[in-house]
């Protein structure tokens, strides 16, 4: 495992009044040496990350960010409403590993997590079902895009009162969502603030999770990925 990106020091250049570089060389990491670099980039009500890494000698990169959203007044997500992008899951197993296999979510097991039209996230947690006890009774899998396309959203998600909007645009194949599940007990944040399961979702844009054991192009110099957060 590489080193944990959000616990080493990064170097910060500003670029103008929008726009910050980050830029960080892992070479202590048991994988080949790996220059880093990230634009933040803020326009109007878009901020975007752009990801690019590279390395002399093929290596493994698969970065993403796990910001986590609440758009509402409530102390959890359930009443938020959700929409992806045309997608499959990876099917996994009571030890969280992906089998190699991929549902459209059309059986009784998996359809509560098909957002391919909006729902509520709330229909989607404490099911008591075997896939929900492995995503310890919350969302927690990987959506994988049927459609290449990064000009429409892949993500769309909604407060109760659809007061606030965040559309997620992005040019990878797949999606981790994450419904802040593995908590039992309010946790303490900065400033005397909490949180508490559900409380926020994050959306963990990347390449398909168990991509390394399923294609021929795993390895790479030369690695490119962005993401942009819309908020409406």
């Amino acid at each position: 495992m590489r080193e944990r990106l959000h616990q080493v020091t990064w170097q910060v250049e500003k670029l103008d009044n929008s726009s910050y570089r980050l830029w960080y060389e892992d070479v202590i990491s048991p994988y080949e040496p790996l220059k880093i670099e990230l634009i933040y980039r803020v326009f109007k009500n878009r901020f975007t990350i752009k990801m690019k890494a590279s390395s002399s000698i093929p290596t493994v990169v698969n970065l993403t960010n796990h910001s986590y959203f609440n758009l509402g007044d409530h102390k959890t997500i359930r009443s938020h409403s959700l929409q992806t992008a045309p997608a499959k899951i990876q099917v996994i197993d009571e030890q969280f590993v992906p089998t190699g296999e991929y549902t459209m979510m059309e059986d009784t097991e998996t359809a509560p997590f098909d957002f391919s039209q909006e729902q509520p996230i709330n229909k989607a947690l404490c099911l008591g079902t075997s896939l929900s006890k492995i995503c310890a009774e919350g969302i927690d899998l990987a959506y994988c895009f049927t459609e290449a396309s990064s000009t429409r959203p892949k993500i769309i998600l909604r407060d109760a009162e659809r007061k606030n909007t965040l559309k997620i645009y992005s040019d990878q194949e797949a999606c981790v969502i994450y419904t802040l599940n593995k908590i039992s007990d309010q946790v303490k944040l900065s400033q005397e603030s909490t949180i508490e399961q559900f409380g926020e979702i994050t959306f963990e844009m990347h390449r398909r999770p168990n991509y390394v054991h399923s294609e021929k192009d795993y390895l790479t110099t030369n690695y490119k990925a962005y993401t942009t957060y819309e908020i409406e």
